[in-house]
């Protein structure tokens, strides 16, 4: 309940001044105005949007409410929903193009067939950002959200995504939070207010404010002993001041002197106290009305209060004009109170069943009328369970909606409610099912999750629904770190299920997934391989999804000890030229498994166009796992080319794309850290290993080996031999229980080296030996090449003809800085026999070929060597081309194919301005102004 004037907020409104300056400038920000109720928080936001609105601001606002907090994207609803209606249609087009189309669910509209699935949560943060920056290309923007502390999950982390990436943007966020209950220090509103770039907490009015704003209030002069009783009563609380003008007005009281002793103490129970006298002094309609508003929420048409309170509509806009005019309501339609602290006062006065016989007649008529069902899920949320089937049905598709919208933890709420009521024994397992998914998926309640899984998998209808709910249970538990268990349930279902009636696809979709689970996991490889390779037919038949994902499987297990010519056609056959993917989607993990296996089978264009398609769909998708997943393996393509700047800027942009899974983080940290390595920054490929959960932890999964590896290189550069050895070691033990016999992961050959720099030669020339015959039996010139790399080096003087072959064979390969090496050892090995004229051409070619793959260890190790054998080389220096970083030459590559500053932000899941700045340095390391000159500077030598 607003004055006309705000009293002692001049500090407050000189800085929201600065940061609407700051906002029209491009430079983003967030503000944090708290307080407890009726300290003006509120009224500090509408003068912001009056500043905002000056200064050529749209304004969008919203506000979080007490019952509607189970609504998904309730708040994001008001701030964009509308707007984006009125948008004309070409307008509309060009908001929700690009990502921005991802936010089409979170707004109830249509989304199409790409939207669909995959990590719902992120995608729908993720496409209402790009929607809010799309809006800020027509001027700046104010986000205005009043009692954020009520808003719904869904919304506030769309408002946490989107203020971690205001850089760049004309955009203001406001929030008000009522702190009168204290502050919650792990909830998301927590983690907003941590966003904070400012916060404005508006103090109690003081004895001369208190007077000001009853005097304003009551029309006359107040005398200085009243205005103390009165700012005594109300702890200089604006509304409390207010509420206490309108029961001395009501009551006839005189701001004298005299009459100081009448003011009391007000508190919550007085005003509520008040506020129902002076209702009950109105028509008996208007208690019906207040009641009906206040259980139906802000924003509500008079229709739909006039139903819920039995009133035909001139009584009830009689009421509602009547709480006007006494400020229950405010003047504007829809309806809303005044202040939230009003209709809280309202509601306390409801007793329990009459608040609950209010609630279920509101469902009942918004279902009427053909509200979504959201609106109807936060009205049943506040029923008893009374085993009304229709309720059960009406949450679980607020679910399914929710879930559509990547509201996870509003499904999750509804389902439990829904399981409450409780459903009819006919529907019972699919509720459990569809709740044990959603808790699951929000992560929090696993045991919970899984025990309503399990309980769903039990009590299943049919073998094909068995099957389905089985393998969502065994991710769950895989998900969870419980493999052994995951694999022991697909052991024994499968079994089981053969024995029955069942559609052959569903029987084989977890089959595959048994395999593919079964392998990852040493313990129970063996079983998984023997069950793969007996049911896993390999002729040339046209084939299901379920088929091509048994062919991934068995693909897989022959890579433990196969050729690859033999793994490599698999793994091509079973992803079909794309038909896989189209399939089973950018974050299915055998899709990602054949395509390890091409990488090391050398096998690399068909993995280059397969992760591709997957970048695209997960971009199109938003699915921040899928490309996390596909930007790991692109580093391990890059990797085995030796592109050593790619590999980085692959694995960066999975890293910076969102939050990164457990499933993914060690890989993709051992691609990053391997990289950094080869650049020479030990200390970031350091703390790239710390950050990837390397240790004895780790559980034993195939595709988390390589952080082992990149560990012991790393161990190996800082002289750390014995430790060095120790991870090559735990590579070797994880090998062993999986029977590999594949070169794969050349820990032999790291191990080789550790042990010649020990002086322990025969156990290197040992390891060295071995590798070989596997890399012969392998097959690949990448692999043979290393191998008599690693033999030559163990061999010392005697090993020349083993570095000569080494390189003959690399040149055959696309291991282009395994050739590097394999040259500088070389090199380095004629250098000391005496050969100092021989050794400096296959030095010149490892310096050039280090350099342009951005090697900086090793350019520098043979420059160094160059000049010990008596040539005269330049100063190494890195500059133009060679100092960009991985991540400036991604962006430079992307905006001289003609990509837009945006295309490219999209494409990459980060903002524009970092593009923008990335493309700044670029400019000043290759000396050019435009992007005209870009594809000319990056293609020059």
């Amino acid at each position: 309940m607003g004055t006309s004037r705000l009293v002692e907020r001049g500090d407050d409104l000189a800085r929201l001044e600065r940061l609407v300056e700051a906002a029209a400038g491009g430079d983003g920000r967030t503000l944090t105005i708290l307080g407890p109720a009726g300290i003006g928080k509120s009224r500090l936001l509408d003068e912001l949007r009056g500043l905002a609105a000056e200064r050529g601001f749209e304004v969008l606002s919203a506000r979080g409410g007490e019952l509607e907090s189970g609504f998904a994207h309730g708040v994001v609803r008001q701030l964009l929903e509308r707007r984006v209606a009125l948008a004309d249609p070409e307008r509309r087009g060009a908001l929700l193009a690009g990502a921005a189309g991802l936010a089409r669910p979170a707004l109830g509209l249509p989304a199409g067939e790409e939207d669909a699935g995959v990590d719902a949560t992120f995608a729908a943060v993720h496409g209402l950002y790009w929607l809010v920056a799309n809006l800020a290309t027509d001027g700046p923007l104010l986000i205005a959200v009043d009692d954020v502390q009520w808003a719904d999950a869904a919304s506030l982390r769309f408002l946490l995504y989107l203020a971690g990436r205001l850089d760049g943007l004309p955009v203001l966020i406001c929030m008000t939070e009522r702190t009168s209950e204290g502050l919650d220090a792990t909830s998301l509103t927590a983690r907003l207010r941590g966003e904070a770039d400012e916060r404005v907490e508006p103090r109690a009015l003081s004895p001369e404010g208190s007077a000001t704003l009853l005097a304003e209030r009551l029309g006359t002069e107040i005398q200085e002993p009243f205005a103390a009783a009165c700012r005594e009563a109300t702890g200089g609380n604006p509304f409390l001041l207010a509420e206490l003008a309108a029961a001395l007005r009501s009551d006839g009281i005189e701001p004298t002197a005299e009459n100081s002793g009448q003011v009391g103490v007000l508190g919550p129970e007085s005003v509520a106290h008040s506020l129902l006298l002076r209702i009950g002094r109105r028509a008996p309609e208007c208690m019906r009305a207040v009641e009906a508003a206040a259980v139906l929420g802000p924003d509500t048409e008079p229709e739909v209060i006039a139903a819920l309170s039995g009133l035909d509509m001139p009584r009830a806009m009689s009421a509602l004009n009547e709480l006007t005019a006494i400020r229950v309501l405010a003047p504007e339609r829809p309806v809303r109170f005044e202040h939230p602290i009003l209709r809280a006062a309202i509601l306390s006065d409801l007793s329990a069943d009459r608040r609950i016989e209010l609630h279920r007649a509101a469902a009942s008529e918004l279902s009427r009328r053909g509200a979504e069902s959201g609106a109807l899920a936060i009205h049943l949320l506040a029923t008893d369970p009374r085993g009304d089937e229709r309720v059960v049905a009406a949450l679980r598709e607020a679910a399914r909606g929710a879930l559509r919208e990547g509201a996870v933890d509003e499904a999750v709420g509804y389902l439990r409610r829904a399981l409450a009521e409780p459903p009819e024994a006919g529907s019972l397992a699919d509720v459990q099912f569809e709740f044990g998914a959603a808790e699951w998926l929000r992560g929090e309640r696993v045991e919970e999750a899984m025990s309503a899984l399990r309980a769903a998998v039990e009590a299943s209808a049919s073998a094909e629904l068995r099957a389905e709910r089985v393998r969502v249970l065994a991710r769950a538990l895989f998900n969870s770190g419980a493999v052994a268990d995951a694999f022991e349930l697909l052991d024994a279902e499968v079994d089981a299920l053969e024995r029955e009636p069942i559609e052959r696809e569903a029987l084989t979709r977890l089959k595959a997934e048994h395999g593919s689970i079964g392998m990852l996991h040493p313990p129970t490889a063996t079983r998984a391989v023997a069950r793969l390779r007996a049911e896993t037919p390999t002729d040339d038949r046209e084939r299901s999804p379920a088929d091509l994902l048994m062919l991934c499987n068995l693909a897989a297990s022959m890579w433990q000890e196969g050729t690859a010519s033999e793994v490599s056609a698999l793994a091509r056959r079973a992803l079909a030229g794309g038909r896989l993917l189209a399939s089973e989607g950018c974050d299915s993990f055998p899709v990602h498994q054949a395509v390890w296996i091409l990488a090391y089978a050398d096998d690399l264009e068909p993995a280059d166009e397969t992760l591709e398609l997957a970048v695209e769909d997960a971009r199109r998708r938003g699915s921040v796992f899928g490309f996390a997943m596909a930007s790991g393996l692109r580093a391990l393509v890059a990797w085995r080319r030796g592109q050593v700047r790619v590999a980085e800027a692959e694995a960066r942009a999975g890293i910076d794309a969102g939050p990164v899974s457990p499933f993914v983080r060690p890989a993709i940290y051992g691609y990053l850290a391997f990289a950094l390595l080869e650049r020479g920054a030990l200390d970031e490929a350091e703390e790239a290993i710390e950050l990837s959960g390397c240790g004895p932890g780790l559980p034993p999964l195939i595709h988390f080996n390589p952080v082992f590896f990149a560990r012991g290189e790393l161990r190996f550069a800082q002289g750390r031999m014995t430790e060095a050895l120790e991870d090559f070691a735990e590579l070797g033990r994880r090998d062993a229980m999986l029977g590999m016999r594949n070169p794969g992961i050349p820990w032999r050959c790291g191990a080789a080296s550790a042990h010649s720099r020990l002086g322990e030669g025969e156990a290197a020339l040992a390891l060295a030996r071995e590798h070989l015959e596997l890399a012969e039996r392998w097959g690949t010139a990448s692999a043979r090449g290393e191998a008599r790399r690693a033999l030559g080096l163990a061999r010392g003087e005697a090993g020349l003809a083993d570095l000569e072959a080494a390189i003959e064979l690399l040149r055959g390969s696309p291991a282009r800085l395994e050739l590097a090496r394999g040259l500088n050892d070389l090199g380095a090995a004629l250098r000391r026999s005496g050969s100092r004229r021989e050794a400096r051409e296959p030095l010149r070619e490892s310096v050039d070929i280090a350099r342009d793959l951005g090697a900086t260890l090793l350019a520098e190790r043979a420059h160094e060597e160059l000049r010990l054998a008596g040539a005269k080389p330049r100063r190494l220096m890195f500059s133009g081309l060679e100092s960009l970083t991985a991540s400036e030459r991604r962006v430079a590559d992307a905006a001289a194919a003609g990509h837009t500053n945006r295309e490219i932000a999209e494409a990459l899941f980060v903002t524009p301005k970092t593009v923008e700045n990335h493309l700044g340095r670029v400019y000043s390391k290759l000396g050019i102004t435009s992007r005209a000159e870009l594809a000319p500077a990056l293609t020059s030598d």
